[in-house]
Formats: structure tokens, C-alpha cells, sequence
């Protein structure tokens, strides 16, 4: 699980779900485009939530790793729509990227 930190707020979502919205808004940004998500989220009094995350061009969010042992909302198809999204943007520049978010180090 990685807790997500995005416009004050904190939840706790799977490490996918994390990854691939942090790679997302950042190939946005790239883009200078926006969208919307929604992720099934964990909040901070441990009840799993919708999380709606407008996601314009230079947002900021954090995302970093915890030791929570609650099991990962399924996100799968919005983690698909995510990364449909990042291929179609990543196509429409002419860019291939095998792996839309870095590696564990960081360096992508």
C-alpha cells in the first residue's frame, strides 16, 4: 500500500494504483493536458472510500510507501484507463515508454 498525499488530503490506495496516478499526472503535465480519476481508497479513519483526483497540468501529489497491512481497494480498472491514457498521450508526441513509472531507485 502507498499512501497518496494530494491537495491536503491522504489515503491509502495499492502501489499500482499509486505508480501508475503518479505517472499519469505527470504524462499530463507533459502534455499540458488534465483529467479526472477515481480510485477506491482507504482514508484516514481506515474506511474505504471514492477518491476523485482532478488532475491538471503541474499538479502536485506525493505518493510513499507504508506498512499498512489492510488489503489494496481494487483500482484495476481505472489503473487500465490510466495506462490506456498514457499510451494514447505518449503516442499522440511520438514517444515509446515501456515502463510509464520509475523503476524502485527512482531513475525511471
Amino acid at each position: 500500500m502507498k499512501r497518496i498525499t494530494f491537495a491536503g488530503k491522504s489515503v491509502l490506495v495499492g502501489d499500482e494504483a499509486a505508480d501508475v496516478l503518479l505517472a499519469y499526472g505527470a504524462a499530463l503535465t507533459r502534455h499540458d493536458s488534465g483529467d479526472t480519476v477515481h480510485l477506491k481508497a482507504i482514508n484516514a479513519d481506515g474506511n474505504v472510500i471514492e477518491a476523485g483526483f482532478l488532475l491538471p497540468p503541474g499538479s502536485s501529489m506525493m505518493t510513499e510507501t507504508t506498512n499498512s497491512d489492510l488489503p489494496a481497494p481494487d483500482n484495476e480498472p481505472t489503473v487500465a484507463y490510466m495506462l490506456e491514457q498514457i499510451e494514447l498521450l505518449n503516442a499522440a508526441a511520438g514517444v515509446h515508454i515501456d515502463e510509464p513509472f520509475p523503476d524502485e531507485d527512482g531513475r525511471g
